[in-house]
């Protein structure tokens, strides 16, 4: 039996805690998007770039967003096909489609925020709907909120506006004294533009 010597052992002890309480970088899931992070001593202390196609080959599990599912196979040629394509017509195909909010008549809450062509600015109808959200959140009846929106895929000016609504509700749940923490933003690129937020309690 080989024995490590003393003076080996430290080093090694002392390498494998360097290791294990250095900083190091991951992908995870935020908000449903694959994202690079800086883990220290496993705790997010950085969030970087989202990185595209990481999920490629899983599809969400139905009611369960933290269950495990098999990986599905992927259409390797029709993919290649579609990367090779010169058309961007083809690459929307593989993006995903805004979803829309539930129209559940048991639930007091409308479950979006609507906003008119071209516009970032809150309805009256809006800001009621927002104020309801802040009453449960205040309330401590649900943990965060997540506000979820899609602009269209390539298109800057659709990706500021999407972000700039996202960014009104944002600010409107804090005037209401929903704290910073707790408000979670998703946006989104889609082969089209959504014209609301989703508002989605967790």
């Amino acid at each position: 039996m080989k024995f490590l010597p003393t003076t080996g052992l430290i080093v090694t002890l002392a390498l494998q805690c360097s290791i294990t309480f250095s900083q190091k970088t991951a992908i995870v899931l935020i908000n449903e998007q694959a994202t690079k992070v800086e883990l220290t001593d496993g705790e997010i202390t950085a969030v970087y770039n989202a990185v595209p196609g990481h999920m490629n080959g899983y599809s969400k599990a139905p009611n369960d967003d933290f269950r495990k599912i098999p990986l599905q196979q992927l259409d390797t040629d029709r993919l290649l096909a579609v990367q090779q394509s010169a058309d961007p017509a083809d690459k929307d195909l593989f993006l995903p489609e805004p979803e829309e909010p539930a129209t559940d008549e048991s639930n007091a809450l409308n479950q979006a925020v609507y906003f008119d062509f071209e516009s970032a600015i809150l309805s009256n109808e809006a800001l009621g709907t927002i104020e309801n959200y802040a009453d449960v959140l205040k309330a401590r009846q649900a943990n965060s909120v997540l506000l979820k929106s899609w602009y269209k895929n390539g298109d800057a000016n659709s990706e500021k506006l999407v972000k700039n609504r996202l960014d009104a509700c944002r600010a409107y749940l804090e005037t209401q004294g929903v704290g910073s923490n707790i408000i979670l933003t998703s946006l989104i690129g889609s082969n089209r533009e959504s014209r609301f937020v989703s508002l989605i309690l967790n």
